[in-house]
């Protein structure tokens, strides 16, 4: 098992047979956010595709992890192709120091999206309260992450609440996705990046339909295996 931090959104990547109640008992025992196994389909003529299952805290389980899909590029050290449960397709690329995360966007209905599976309602505010969007959130579930987005200085900040985490994360990927894709539809097309509140940067490349995500790797991502 490996430890990585993307943006500050803490998860771990399991690899093959796993228990439910051991993973279960590390998220919480070290305050971990979200769970990925990866098992490599060995069945498929490509030689870097993997199916992958997203357990939470709560032993409920995720259809997509965006920081999740980063991270386990990054252990790879390899182009990948993602399976999840949807049996929907994920492309990571993995470059000399970045990696180019491709997940897909669908309307749900308005102002909800699913990314790659993964539901989002997304919340445009006039700033951050903590308080009151925890209690938005708490709402919104169990059948949606409740993503929330405000201007500050000029700049885009993203906050989500996770389902399965069942609370405000550090960051969040398909949120990231949300976010993008709701600003760009709805207050500014030229928009390439959004924040986190620790002011960590995702940014994105738009071809067409298809969004991109950038990430750059710190080689600080890693922070245990356990």
């Amino acid at each position: 098992m490996s430890i990585f931090s993307i943006n500050k959104n803490k998860l771990i990547l399991v690899g093959g047979n796993y228990n439910n109640h051991e993973v279960i008992y590390k998220l919480n025992k070290l305050n971990l956010d979200t769970a990925i196994i990866y098992t490599k389909l060995n069945h498929t003529k490509l030689k870097h595709i993997y199916e992958i299952t997203i357990l939470e805290k709560d032993n409920s389980y995720s259809n997509m992890c965006g920081n999740g899909c980063i991270a386990l590029c990054i252990k790879l050290k390899n182009d990948i192709i993602l399976v999840n449960k949807l049996n929907k397709q994920i492309y990571v690329f993995y470059k000399i120091n970045k990696i180019i995360l491709q997940l897909s966007i669908e309307l749900i209905e308005h102002n909800t999206y699913s990314i790659s599976g993964e539901p989002h309602k997304v919340y445009y505010t006039k700033d951050y309260n903590e308080t009151y969007h925890k209690k938005i959130g708490h709402s919104n579930l169990p059948n949606f992450n409740t993503t929330f987005i405000f201007n500050k200085n000029n700049n885009y900040y993203f906050v989500t609440f996770e389902r399965g985490v069942n609370n405000i994360t550090k960051s969040c990927g398909t949120g990231s996705f949300a976010s993008i894709y709701f600003i760009n539809n709805n207050i500014d097309k030229n928009i390439n990046k959004i924040l986190t509140l620790e002011n960590n940067i995702y940014s994105f490349e738009k071809n067409s339909n298809q969004y991109s995500l950038i990430y750059n790797i710190t080689n600080n991502e890693i922070i245990n295996i356990i």
